[in-house]
């Protein structure tokens, strides 16, 4: 099941999520800023980072 998942205006849509990646999720859904949150994203969650950006834009 794919879900969205909102970080800080970002939208980050999740698929087939390992257990390590849930956790990474858990842990940048509970930092304290955006740019900590997408460089986690960035740099861990490589697979997220398309989506990632495209949604940001999409929001501008």
């Amino acid at each position: 099941m794919v879900r969205p998942t909102i970080i800080y205006g970002y939208v980050v849509w999740a698929h087939n999520l390992t257990f390590g990646q849930q956790t990474l999720l858990d842990q940048f859904q509970r930092l304290g800023s955006l740019e900590s949150a997408t460089q986690c994203v960035q740099h861990r969650l490589e697979d997220w980072k398309c989506s990632l950006e495209y949604y940001h834009s999409s929001l501008k």
